[in-house]
């Protein structure tokens, strides 16, 4: 048996001309300028770099705000608004060729383009360097890209714009809209609250709710046949947590859905139940043997290669190839990058890892310790000493979004993992290490590890289980044979 893909949508008289308004303040504060080989460095906290070799490199921000889930997208303009001159005449430096963060060496600098640094038009001509637009959940989204700042390259001054005004307009109606459940809208609503910079408006703009929930789902969980039945205490549980939850194995997919490939019949399987059975959290329940990642292809600079990534589960907008040149995630590509449901994977390939799982799980969310909840670890160390870039400067910004009254304890350069070990075996609820990596560990530029497989297998936290991230390239690259989040998961 074949199942049906069935979607229902709903259009209202096209409304042309509405607005959602938006002024953007920069503080001045958060500007700071470096020397680095004769030129001067800008940055700014919260912004970002995207170089364009030879152009000037000046930091960039985003805004993301919601519109209507039936509008179409008329017009974005961002107006600076109040302008302040930073004092002296600078040669910003010129944004580098783009290198993988697994890379220690940098490559020779990049000089400036001529055309631009001789010459005193402005730069970028305008504050706005691009938006796009894209979908979670129903809900509809306008991803602006903005240059706070001015250049005039000759002169050498520079201009930071700290109110930036953004208009957006939109015809209401304009578009199908697909209704959701509840369930699906509560969810996303919370998730994107922090996300924009007009949370007021998503209750408006939100997509219509469908009547009947009767036959929907919260929580579903993807496994192979094998760990099937392991996987079956865990849905009780899910269950009597309130979660209406549902399991499925490859191979009945396989059976029951189309697709060029099992993942290609894995996403169509979602995509059904999120519009049909109003999912909302999915769980790959398996090491990639069990249920396979897509890979994507990835360009950095001059070099190509493929990444896995569970996103192509998540956003189940467009085929992520509509091209058909068998090439997933392209950029240039129909890619929307933004989930629909929240997907997460356990790397277990064995009932024994299933229920060490389970046991963590019951431990985490029922009884944890009380006295790690409030506690953050994050070691870091050189990425690029030469740019003056450090694993610190991640961590300094996850320091600042931890509540009031956390302990944020961060180790910079440490001697060796075994530091870093010692610290985590306190229990801190967070833990960061930032450096570069592959699937074994994390480490500094000059391979100094700062924390490690050889660690996380043995750490005697207890049931002081810990959320890991980590800006390394590897460490969670599940297609190796046990990297480092494995090991840290199946540790007991």
């Amino acid at each position: 048996m074949h199942l049906a893909l069935l979607f229902f949508c709903i259009i209202a008289g096209a409304r042309l001309g509405d607005t959602v308004n938006h002024t953007l303040r920069i503080a001045s504060e958060k500007l700071k300028i470096n020397s680095y080989q004769g030129f001067d460095r800008v940055t700014l906290d919260g912004g970002f770099f995207i170089p364009e070799p030879g152009r000037p490199l000046l930091p960039v921000i985003s805004a993301t705000l919601a519109i209507p889930a039936d509008a179409r997208l008329h017009r974005v303009e961002a107006t600076p608004q109040a302008t302040e001159q930073i004092e002296g005449k600078f040669i910003v430096l010129p944004g580098q060729f783009p290198v993988p963060v697994s890379k220690s060496q940098l490559p020779e600098l990049c000089p400036p383009d001529t055309a631009i640094y001789l010459s005193d038009q402005p730069w970028p001509a305008q504050s706005l360097i691009n938006y796009s637009v894209h979908h979670t959940g129903g809900f509809q989204l306008v991803n602006l890209l903005l240059c706070p700042f001015t250049y005039f390259p000759l002169s050498g001054c520079l201009l930071l714009h700290t109110e930036i005004s953004i208009t957006v307009t939109f015809e209401s109606g304009a578009n199908p809209v697909t209704p959701i459940t509840v369930s699906q809208r509560n969810q996303h609503l919370q998730s994107l609250k922090p996300l924009v910079v007009n949370p007021d408006d998503l209750t408006t703009f939100a997509p219509p709710v469908s009547g009947n929930d009767q036959l929907s789902i919260d929580y579903l969980i993807i496994t192979s046949s094998e760990l099937k039945e392991s996987f079956q205490p865990y849905l009780e549980y899910r269950c009597q947590r309130g979660m209406r939850t549902e399991i499925r194995t490859t191979g009945w997919i396989e059976a029951n859905y189309p697709g060029r490939d099992l993942q290609e019949k894995i996403r169509n399987h979602i995509i059904d139940y999120y519009h049909n059975r109003g999912v909302v959290y999915v769980l790959l329940a398996g090491d990639n043997r069990q249920i396979p990642s897509r890979q994507i292809s990835v360009t950095v600079g001059n070099e190509q290669g493929l990444i896995p990534t569970d996103l192509y589960y998540g956003d189940l907008d467009f085929s992520w190839d509509s091209n058909h040149n068998n090439l997933f995630g392209e950029m240039d590509d129909s890619v929307d990058l933004y989930a629909d449901v929240f997907v997460g994977r356990v790397s277990v390939e064995t009932p024994e890892q299933v229920r060490n799982f389970i046991s963590k799980v019951l431990a985490f969310e029922n009884t944890p310790a009380a006295d790690y909840i409030q506690r953050s670890l994050l070691p870091s160390g050189w990425l690029w000493r030469s740019l003056n870039y450090h694993g610190k400067f991640v961590n300094d910004s996850i320091a600042e979004l931890t509540p009031a009254g956390w302990t944020d304890r961060e180790l910079e350069n440490p001697p060796g993992a075994g530091v870093v070990a010692d610290s985590f075996n306190n229990g801190f609820l967070i833990f960061d290490p930032a450096g570069h990596g592959n699937e074994t560990g994390v480490y500094d530029e000059n391979g100094t590890p700062i924390y490690t497989t050889t660690y996380a297998g043995y750490q005697t936290n207890h049931n002081r289980y810990s959320i890991i991230t980590s800006l390394a390239c590897n460490p969670g690259n599940f297609e190796a044979e046990d990297c480092l989040a494995e090991v840290a998961l199946n540790c007991r």
